[in-house]
């Protein structure tokens, strides 16, 4: 069997492979929690353990600031991480969050799964829709993002060293 990335993901299933969800949640009708909830039954019966990014943003204010939102989205890129693969809704081209995630994901080399139908989005899927849309909709401040992810990152790994050296 190979070696599963996610071994440092918190909850994750030892044996199985970990994927991440990412679907359009900002200013839908509660988060689209029932897209979720069907993602996440479907993809369990294929053998997955789901990271759910609602279960961090359950708590958050539907009205959050710019500066909260890339916080959040911030976390949501170390997760994904630490993942195995992504799963990409339908629709996500509606969604910034997703764009992030899946240039995010084509970058740290994290393959991507379309959801209808569990087949591979790859680098050229994306230069695709890319190249089909104009280039002021692609200005998407993805770099700030990911250097909030990183940042993020460093920070966890700094209080992992903390707490190895105080415990």
């Amino acid at each position: 069997m190979e070696t599963l990335k996610h071994y440092d993901c918190p909850g994750a299933h030892p044996m199985k492979p970990t994927c991440y969800i990412s679907y359009p949640m900002s200013g839908i009708t509660d988060l689209n929690l029932a897209f979720e909830t069907e993602a996440c039954y479907k993809l369990r019966n294929l053998g997955y353990w789901v990271y759910q990014p609602s279960k961090l943003s359950q708590f958050v204010d539907k009205s959050i600031s710019d500066a909260q939102y890339k916080h959040y989205l911030g976390f949501d890129l170390w997760s994904l991480s630490r993942v195995d693969l992504m799963v990409l809704a339908p629709n996500w081209q509606r969604s910034n969050g997703c764009k992030w995630e899946i240039e995010f994901a084509l970058d740290h080399e994290i393959p991507i799964l379309l959801y209808d139908n569990m087949l591979p989005f790859t680098k050229d899927d994306y230069q695709a829709y890319l190249d089909s849309i104009s280039k002021e909709a692609r200005n998407c401040e993805y770099k700030k993002y990911v250097f909030i992810a990183l940042c993020v990152l460093l920070f966890l790994q700094v209080i992992s060293w903390f707490a190895n050296i105080i415990f």
